[in-house]
């Protein structure tokens, strides 16, 4: 999968950001703390941060916030529903994560800073670096939805044809080099062409979730 190729984020421990009752502060007070952060501990050692605003960029709440099960068989089982939901909620933290640019000269030096430094910082730091929008993960994660309901699912056709047919007009679109097998491809790019591929997989994902998710259903006490 995609995954195996260097990019600048790993599957990581989610970490639950603090909101404005635990801190007091916005979310773009707090984004900036955690750039600052960052920054500075990247400087100690001749590493340049920066931070790229995406063109699309939606938070957790305004975004469909878990699966819509009417879609799908009702025998299908708790391991399917399990990795699908996974893909989804990482596509869901694609929305909400910034791009961080960096100016390593190749992979292995980046993997040394992260190993010198990242456990130095605060969880946060740690939970937004972890989540550049630039690793290849979140299109893995595209992708391998892509499977599971291509392949894995294909014989017992547990999606709505309907729906799947929609997703596949997304994967379509995927580009070249963020399709399954092609991360080399990506990983040749500069840092200039990695933004613009990217910024191609957003209205990719948020699609995907339209399709497939649903606001959650709040449970009556």
């Amino acid at each position: 999968m995609l995954n195996k190729f260097p990019g600048t984020i790993n599957d990581q421990p989610e970490v639950a950001s603090p909101d404005k009752a635990e801190t007091g502060k916005s979310k773009e007070e707090m984004e900036l703390i955690w750039q600052k952060e960052l920054a500075s501990v990247g400087k100690l050692k001749g590493v340049n941060f920066e931070f790229v605003e995406p063109k699309l960029r939606l938070v957790p709440e305004k975004l469909p916030s878990e699966l819509n099960w009417n879609l799908f068989a009702s025998d299908i089982s708790e391991e399917e529903r399990e990795k699908l939901n996974y893909c989804f909620q990482k596509i869901i933290r694609y929305l909400n994560s910034p791009i961080i640019t960096d100016n390593f000269p190749d992979h292995h030096a980046r993997r040394d800073w992260e190993k010198e430094n990242l456990g130095k910082m605060s969880s946060e730091a740690q939970d937004r670096y972890n989540h550049n929008r630039l690793g290849l993960n979140f299109a893995s994660h595209l992708n391998k939805l892509n499977f599971f309901l291509n392949e894995d699912f294909k014989e017992q056709i547990f999606i709505s044809r309907e729906a799947l047919n929609q997703l596949n007009d997304f994967f379509a679109l995927l580009p070249r080099e963020l399709r399954d097998g092609e991360g080399e491809r990506y990983a040749s790019e500069t840092t200039a062409e990695k933004i613009k591929t990217m910024e191609k997989l957003a209205p990719l994902m948020s699609g995907t979730l339209r399709i497939l998710g649903q606001e959650k259903i709040e449970q009556a006490n």
